[in-house]
C-alpha cells in the first residue's frame, strides 16, 4: 500500500460521494475514477487496518485530520504539536508503508 492508496482509503471513509451513480475519489486534485464500490471499501477497510496497527495515536489523528482536508499546520494547532511534528509524522509513516 502506497501512501496516496492510504490517503484515499481514509478520503473515503470521510467523503465518500457519487456522481451521476459511478463512485469517485477526489483527492489531490484530481478526480480518479474508481472501477466500483468494492474498490473504494477495500482501500477503505485497508487504511482502517493501517491506522488500527499505529501505535502513536497523535500520528493517527494527524493522517485523520489531513485525509479530511486539513492543512498541516491546522492540524497542529488541533491537536497541539508543531507543524514541523506534523511534517515528521508524515515523513515517518510513508517510511512505515515502505517496510508493510
Amino acid at each position: 500500500m502506497t501512501y496516496e492508496e492510504f490517503m484515499a482509503g481514509l478520503y473515503v471513509k470521510y467523503h465518500m460521494v457519487y456522481v451521476r451513480s459511478v463512485p469517485f475519489i477526489k483527492f489531490g486534485g484530481v478526480h480518479k475514477e474508481a472501477a466500483g464500490f468494492e474498490d473504494m471499501v477495500i482501500l477503505k477497510i485497508d487504511a482502517e487496518r493501517v491506522l488500527a496497527e499505529l501505535k502513536n495515536r497523535n500520528m493517527a489523528e494527524a493522517l485523520c485530520l489531513i485525509a479530511q482536508g486539513y492543512y498541516q499546520w491546522e492540524v497542529a494547532e488541533i491537536i497541539e504539536v508543531s507543524v514541523r511534528t506534523v511534517e515528521q509524522y508524515v515523513y515517518r509513516f510513508k517510511k512505515y508503508l515502505l517496510k508493510v
